[in-house]
């Protein structure tokens, strides 16, 4: 008689699909706050007359001392403690990877198309079972190529990305060493030594990190922190900041930081392309309410094939990816 193959026990496979779902309202959330924080810095702009990259540093800057406190109360009602070694370290790779990755991406953007930023910044799929094959010597099978193939192309035809932008210039190559350090921050949350610290207490440590790292830029560059109080002003931005604090901040970081060790590093890297997609369908939508709201020009994008097709690349590799899991 054959041997049976070996089963996974209900809990996990049950835990295993809370975590992927989770982590699609993850995308949902970040995807949200692109034309969020896209409105909110042109009412900025126009009301104060600073810098673009100012206006984006104290936004930033805003995002990440608002979650900290947020998240630092939640996790303390969790668990009546302060964090532990453990989930101060987890929070400081991640603050600072996350830090540095995001200035490097804005600053690419300066210098490189937009649709080439948002295409490279999700490199990080391709890397991560190249490292996860050097760490267990094990190449990845096919089922895993080409499930990042497919979740890339998705990518690509969602940004709007032709393969004339691919060049080897210093925004390039900046977004690349951003995807690269986006890297270490998705593998970090899988290291066997984290595994028993709270989701909670990493992502407030996390921010308080990141609002430490982005201080200076906002302190030392355009009005400095004068300039805070006229940002904070604008009419018609409370219940947009509100969004971008909750939805696109507190909510993907947290269910990140706590249910992404529950998939593999690659799974994770190939569900975080959908970040895409609810970005090109929260742009259908939400910018002539935001330009209501907050009198600024910001137009609905209209749905087109493209969208359609990048749509279904990126949903075709996140169940291709399952079939390799099951296989």
């Amino acid at each position: 008689m054959a041997a049976r193959e070996p089963t996974i026990p209900p809990r996990s496979m049950s835990t295993a699909a809370k975590a992927r779902i989770l982590l699609v309202i993850a995308c949902f959330g970040w995807g949200v706050g692109f034309p969020l924080m896209k409105a909110v810095m042109a009412a900025q702009t126009q009301a104060t007359g600073a810098s673009g990259s100012w206006v984006t540093a104290q936004l930033q800057l805003l995002r990440y001392v608002c979650a900290g406190a947020v998240l630092a109360g939640m996790a303390w009602l969790a668990t009546r403690r302060l964090p532990t070694r453990g989930e101060w370290t987890l929070g400081a790779i991640c603050g600072a990877a996350g830090a540095i990755g995001m200035q490097l991406q804005i600053d690419a953007l300066n210098r490189a198309p937009a649709s080439t930023v948002g295409f490279i910044t999700q490199f990080y799929v391709l890397v991560i079972p190249l490292v996860a094959a050097v760490r267990t010597r094990r190449a990845p099978g096919w089922l895993t190529i080409a499930s990042v193939i497919l979740a890339l192309a998705g990518v690509a035809v969602l940004s709007g990305m032709s393969p004339s932008d691919l060049r080897p210039g210093a925004g390039e190559m900046m977004v690349l060493a951003a995807s690269a350090i986006f890297t270490v921050q998705i593998m970090a949350l899988e290291e066997p030594r984290f595994a028993g610290c709270n989701g909670l207490h990493i992502t407030a440590a996390m921010f308080m990190v990141m609002a430490l790292l982005a201080l200076p830029l906002v302190a030392c560059t355009g009005p400095g922190l004068a300039g805070l109080p006229a940002c904070l002003s604008v009419p018609g931005s409370a219940w947009p900041l509100a969004a971008i604090v909750l939805v696109g901040t507190c909510l993907p970081y947290a269910i990140m930081n706590r249910w992404q060790r529950e998939v593999s590093s690659t799974e994770a890297g190939i569900i975080y392309c959908s970040e895409a997609l609810f970005a090109a369908a929260a742009s259908l939508v939400l910018p002539s309410l935001l330009a209501r709201m907050l009198g600024v020009p910001y137009v609905d994008e209209t749905p087109t094939v493209t969208m359609a097709i990048g749509g279904g690349l990126v949903i075709a590799g996140a169940v291709l990816v399952q079939l390799r899991r099951r296989s």
